[in-house]
């Protein structure tokens, strides 16, 4: 897969801003890193705690975890991450926010920076202005050269702006923009409707399917950018074993549940997200292969399939699903 490498710099920061390594996110980085103790008899013991676990996930990384999962809290806005600026401005680390924003005005998107307030694109918006209407591809409503609202500029031209749709998922939303000039406009952003942390499952296995969306410049011509995830979550032990599919690229990873967060790392791959609904029905989050070239953000619903595959699936390669 080709990818814009503007995108390489701005999902890993999502992920780091949740621990191991710093981050944009005004939310977790107040944050005092472990210090270590200088002396003898407890160096094993405070070697022991910054470990990585089998998430990834030291001591100090699970501390700033559950602090970004009380900062998501909420069930009467959408809370998330949002990611957004000319790819000049991304790489200088200022495009990354937390972002809340009540139900009645969940199609607005505080960008923090020039493009202002970014409204999603909805189908008949944008036939009602005389644009195309989108394309669906499983959950989400693809764009291509449509005109999305901007509170700076009145209407922006988008190359490609990928939305997941509100007739699938309830409570998330995710979603790609691009506008592939010489130094690109770019938008990354996924939140939700939090679960609250005390109403997060305890117990059982679930399984959950959705859409993986990736820009839509990395994928071959022809091949579609939503690919597909799913995911195994043990709410007793508080474990979530997921696969990304998009193109030809397959991946695995395994994450830690903390609060309503879920956060892994593995090698130059990660993920992070949390879930949302009243009683973890869906969740949203990003992933990243850095090796692989491969990043995106992704929802999905609770289920009781294993399996699932895109439709359509993309032209000749890699889609479906089987966990």
């Amino acid at each position: 897969m080709k990818t814009n490498k503007a995108f390489l710099i701005v999902l890993p920061l999502a992920l780091a801003a949740c621990g191991g390594g710093g981050g944009d996110n005004p939310a977790v980085d107040n944050t005092k890193p472990l210090t270590p103790n200088t002396g003898t008899q407890n160096n094993s013991k405070n070697s022991s705690i910054s470990m990585p676990d089998k998430y990834g996930l030291t001591a100090d990384d699970r501390d700033k975890a559950a602090q970004f999962s009380k900062s998501i809290q909420g069930a009467s806005t959408y809370n998330g991450i949002v990611i957004a600026g000319r790819a000049s401005d991304i790489a200088d680390k200022k495009s990354i926010t937390t972002n809340k924003m009540p139900l009645e005005y969940k199609r607005q998107l505080e960008t923090n920076s020039s493009l202002g307030t970014i409204f999603i694109p909805n189908p008949s918006d944008s036939v009602s202005i005389g644009d195309k209407a989108p394309i669906r591809v499983g959950g989400v409503d693809i764009y291509r050269g449509n005109r999305i609202y901007s509170s700076t500029t009145s209407f922006r031209t988008f190359d490609s702006f990928l939305a997941s749709s509100d007739n699938t998922y309830k409570n998330i939303q995710f979603g790609i923009g691009e506008n592939g000039a010489s130094n690109p406009f770019l938008l990354a952003y996924y939140r939700g409707r939090t679960t609250p942390d005390n109403a997060m499952p305890t117990s059982g296995v679930v399984n959950y399917s959705g859409d993986f969306v990736v820009p839509y410049d990395s994928v071959p011509s022809g091949v579609s950018p939503v690919g597909a995830v799913g995911a195994t979550v043990d709410f007793t032990n508080k474990d979530a074993s997921f696969i990304f599919g998009v193109s030809d690229y397959k991946g695995e990873i395994k994450a830690g549940i903390i609060g309503s967060y879920f956060v892994g790392k593995d090698g130059q791959k990660g993920v992070e997200g949390f879930f949302a609904g009243s009683n973890a029905d869906e969740m949203v989050g990003n992933y990243t292969d850095n090796e692989a070239k491969v990043l995106g953000v992704f929802g999905a619903n609770a289920n009781n399939s294993f399996f699932y595959c895109c439709n359509p699936a993309p032209r000749g390669v890699f889609c479906c699903l089987n966990i």
